[in-house]
């Protein structure tokens, strides 16, 4: 029955985001959605005898949770009044907000950019030193979710930048990113299976399990963020089809909160400092992950 309700809860929220517009309290809506399924997931757990929580991986997340999160809340201060500014003075169009079909276009486009946002943060070393840290735990359950780097709103700006040109207003914009942050949390657990049909449309759990993978054929793989359909279109979609080996390779991920977030760009920026070489300083910036 538990494992029944968590899925009863997805399959909820999906359709909440359509009517996401008209709830007030949006914020403690979602939240509530998230701690709801929280809930869940660590009692299905235990009824189910998986061993998908560690303790203190579970605190490392949720501490390196809070990080991102009060980082994220000063800085999207400052970015909403880099995208007013550019809504006010540099739009080309002017788009009505509180249309319906005005909101699902501007989650379309948004979740095209965050799908190439996101791949290019697998294929560019300072991109995946920002994102690494998301990648590094062991385990998949919701608070792996909570792993965001605070390095990454100060790259993914520049990929927004568009949408106020093109008249959305700022207040649609960061609404949308909100519900694709949810979304996105909702998508780290393994006691929610294959959903169907809708594996070939949106971004499941069971697809984004395969995202998370180091084994070698899920290696760069499912970078979508609500829509799969990015994926099949650019031929980086793979099918669940083994049992996924969580974290990244080389690392044991259970490295405390700060150094988890911050050793990434250390170690990037100490390698560009000792190489004297102009082309290589730029390999290490701009170059592949897998290249050493």
């Amino acid at each position: 029955m538990i494992i029944l309700g968590l899925n009863i809860i997805y399959m909820q929220y999906l359709f909440f985001i359509i009517d996401a517009f008209k709830a007030i309290p949006l914020e403690q809506v979602l939240g509530a959605v998230f701690l709801t399924a929280l809930l869940l997931e660590w009692m299905g757990s235990i009824l189910k005898n998986k061993k998908i929580y560690d303790g203190r991986d579970s605190l490392n997340n949720i501490f390196i949770g809070l990080i991102s999160f009060l980082f994220d809340f000063l800085f999207s201060l400052a970015s909403y009044a880099i995208l007013l500014f550019i809504y006010r003075h540099a739009r080309l169009f002017t788009v009505n907000v509180g249309e319906t079909a005005s909101f699902v276009l501007l989650l379309v486009l948004v979740d095209f950019e965050e799908y190439w946002f996101h791949r290019l943060s697998h294929h560019i070393n300072i991109l995946w030193k920002a994102h690494l840290v998301h990648h590094q735990s062991t385990k998949f359950n919701l608070t792996v979710g909570l792993r965001t780097s605070l390095f990454v709103p100060l790259f993914n700006i520049l990929f927004y930048l568009p949408f106020p040109i093109l008249g959305f207003h700022p207040d649609q914009i960061l609404l949308v990113i909100m519900l694709q942050g949810v979304y996105q949390l909702l998508l780290h657990t393994e006691l929610v299976k294959h959903l169907g049909f809708l594996e070939k449309i949106i971004v499941t759990p069971a697809a984004h399990r395969v995202h998370h993978g180091q084994n070698e054929i899920y290696m760069d793989r499912n970078f979508g963020k609500m829509l799969i359909i990015w994926d099949r279109l650019f031929g980086t979609y793979i099918a669940e089809t083994e049992p996924v080996v969580y974290g990244v390779k080389g690392e044991s991920g259970d490295e405390r909160p700060i150094k988890a977030i911050f050793m990434p760009i250390l170690d990037l920026y100490q390698r560009w400092k000792h190489e004297k070489d102009r082309q290589r300083r730029k390999q290490i910036v701009f170059g592949s992950p897998r290249e050493k």
